[in-house]
């Protein structure tokens, strides 16, 4: 059970991180390789955004559902090195 809740949560940071770069590309009008080769700031922000949305939700999760919490945080890194690795 402890898997299945770790896997979901990493999941759940999955599905953050599409809508919110899903978000960023309505808000700024601009088509996914405009937003690919764009500047490094504005896709530092996205990342960011979806950084912040992640700890949140580990945080509020922390007490009741640790496995789950520790997937998102787990998924959160995971976006935050791959984005530090290929900017």
């Amino acid at each position: 059970m402890t898997a299945i809740q770790l896997l979901s949560g990493v999941a759940f940071a999955g599905g953050v991180l599409a809508l919110g770069v899903l978000a960023a590309l309505t808000v700024m009008h601009v088509s996914w390789s405009q937003f690919a080769h764009g500047s490094l700031t504005d896709r530092s922000l996205v990342v960011a955004a979806i950084e912040v949305v992640c700890i949140a939700a580990a945080i509020t999760l922390a007490r009741r559902r640790r496995p789950l919490a520790t997937g998102i945080m787990l998924g959160g890194l995971t976006l935050l090195i791959h984005f530090a690795s290929y900017g």
